[in-house]
């Protein structure tokens, strides 16, 4: 038997909303062999349960920061669907989640990171926030999972309590 050995930090988890905040995480990931991308967000509320979410895969290449800025752009497109008007947006990729908060984006995805930009500033109240790898898994699972969706459709579903 293997000796157990402590850890030095804690490991990090998702955590949950506070009251009447949604919580929308979003992943984006690229399969460059294939020249295809999936992204994916994850709303959920104060208890954690999942309001809805959401996986698309898109046919054309990309490096890995246009694929997360174009799944925060669809995590956006929800809440602004849905009418949410106080919520946290959750990204693993530090870089996009600057950009999001930074005023100017000189990158080759500026343009789309200033329609980012301009989608979190039109939500009342919107809070976009790093959280590790680790932590977001789930996302990062289901975004790999949209790229091998053959029929390309977008998948949508909700979850009622």
């Amino acid at each position: 038997m293997a000796p157990v050995v402590p850890r030095d930090r804690p490991v990090p988890c998702w955590q949950t909303p506070p009251q009447g905040v949604v919580k929308i995480s979003f992943n984006g990931s690229v399969f460059e062999s294939r020249s295809e991308l999936g992204v994916d967000v994850i709303a959920r509320d104060e208890v954690g349960d999942s309001l809805a979410w959401h996986m698309r895969n898109f046919k054309f290449p990309a490096d890995p920061s246009f694929a997360e800025s174009l799944a925060a752009k669809e995590a956006l497109k929800l809440v602004i669907q849905e009418g949410w008007r106080n919520v946290i947006l959750e990204g693993d990729f530090q870089t996009v989640i600057n950009r999001m908060a930074s005023i100017e984006d000189n990158s080759l995805i500026g343009p789309a990171t200033e329609d980012i930009q301009h989608l979190v500033r039109s939500i009342p109240h919107c809070i976009v926030e790093y959280i590790p790898r680790e932590v977001n898994s789930l996302d990062h699972k289901l975004a790999r999972r949209a790229v091998w969706n053959e029929d390309g459709i977008n998948h949508f579903s909700y979850f009622l309590m």
